[in-house]
């Protein structure tokens, strides 16, 4: 059987950090870009669901 809880939380942690540097990105003025980076975390976080 395969552990995909590690694998799971290991997504949701890289899911996070991306969604960071989305918002990060947003603060500094590139709105579009910022908003596109964080929904890409968004799906990253929640591929396993």
């Amino acid at each position: 059987m395969k552990n995909t809880t590690s694998k799971g939380s290991f997504m949701h942690t890289v899911g996070d950090a991306i969604e960071r540097v989305g918002e990060i990105v947003t603060k500094m003025g590139a709105a579009k870009l910022g908003t596109k980076i964080y929904n890409f975390g968004n799906k990253v976080e929640h591929s396993r669901e």
